[in-house]
């Protein structure tokens, strides 16, 4: 497949760079037209069968792999006027080298140069072309607004499989997210082509704001906080529980009454408490007669009733907590799937190398 590699703004440069750009143009243009190259479904560039065959040859591979070195060479530097001039005319080269290879696959004498000239004259330098932007809910695109304009069906099917992606996790529908993920994978490499492209004759910026699996991942770690809460406020009646199964094994009066008390305070004064707990009124009720008592029971009998039915509360909450528990690692099992895509988003978006990538 031929693609042009340049990834910086070089119409400042010389006429002879610029001449040999725009044929490039021309002639990539031609392989479409002519049906050597077309779109496949999901955006991706597919050749004809017989122009796959002529360049895997020997001459053609070489080439490409002078024009990728020079790019990769090219991102040393940040700005154009960095770049040394050896290295501009080697480049100049493998332009001329390619656009030769293509004239002759195509059986063409020479490049037209009126259309050439044409091509050059509508790509001013940078100080004479509008700048643009166009800024969606996840992409900021800025630019020269030739090369905005012509990206903008690229950067809004992009939002648009974002927001889908997004809607799906939402949802727990994660095989039609992870199909739409590849949607976007596609998406994103013909939108990288394209920009590539562009950056021979425009300046050209992107940003990437966040990943489609932002909203769906506050809500997972929203269901691991709550499930952390839960699990303890279950540990806590557990331990009281059993604490107070034993003092009433030994007949301990004082003992409960202790326990008890400061269980009492623990569950009102619980910090945090999952979405569900409520504080049983029986603790109310036994706290401020403990208190009254000034912290000795003084009918055994009566307090026994009480500390069962407490014991009783504290039992349900126990249960409570356990079976909400159930449901919470369940819920978390079912979207591990959720996780795994959120890293791959995040690895593919974050290794991007025509945009810059921004947590939300």
């Amino acid at each position: 497949m031929i693609c042009c590699f340049s990834l910086m703004l070089l119409l400042g440069w010389s006429d002879e760079y610029r001449f040999e750009i725009a044929a490039y143009n021309l002639l990539y243009q031609r392989m479409f037209t002519e049906g050597w190259l077309s779109y496949s479904e999901t955006g991706e560039v597919t050749a004809h069968e017989d122009f796959m065959a002529w360049d895997r040859s020997e001459e053609y591979v070489l080439i490409s792999d002078r024009m990728v070195q020079c790019s990769l060479q090219f991102l040393q530097y940040s700005r154009a006027d960095e770049v040394p001039e050896s290295l501009i005319e080697e480049y100049t080269q493998a332009l001329r080298d390619m656009n030769g290879c293509l004239m002759d696959f195509m059986g063409l004498e020479e490049v037209e140069t009126e259309a050439v000239a044409s091509d050059i004259a509508q790509y001013p330098l940078e100080d004479e072309v509008d700048r643009s932007s166009l800024v969606t809910a996840n992409i900021v695109l800025e630019g020269d607004a030739p090369a905005v304009d012509r990206l903008r069906f690229g950067v809004q099917n992009v939002q648009g499989l974002y927001d889908t992606i997004s809607q799906h996790l939402d949802k727990g529908e994660y095989s039609l997210a992870r199909r739409n993920i590849d949607n976007l994978e596609n998406s994103l490499s013909s939108l990288r082509a394209e920009i590539i492209e562009l950056r021979n004759r425009h300046s050209v910026t992107v940003t990437v704001l966040g990943l489609p699996s932002d909203e769906a991942m506050i809500a997972h770690r929203e269901l691991l906080e709550e499930k952390e809460k839960n699990y303890r406020l279950w540990e806590y009646a557990q331990t009281t529980v059993q604490d107070l199964d034993r003092a009433v094994m030994e007949s301990d009066l004082t003992y409960l009454t202790a326990v008890w008390r400061t269980a009492c305070q623990s569950m009102m004064d619980w910090h945090s408490p999952p979405d569900w707990y409520e504080v049983p009124q029986v603790f109310y009720q036994w706290y401020q007669q403990s208190e009254e008592a000034s912290g000795v029971i003084q009918e055994a009998m009566n307090a026994m009733h009480m500390l069962r039915v407490a014991r009783n509360e504290l039992d349900r909450i126990r249960t409570t907590a356990l079976e909400t528990h159930s449901r919470l690692l369940e819920r978390e099992e079912a979207a591990e799937p959720l996780v795994e895509m959120d890293c791959h988003l995040r690895e593919l978006l974050m290794g991007l190398d025509w945009a810059e990538f921004t947590e939300r």
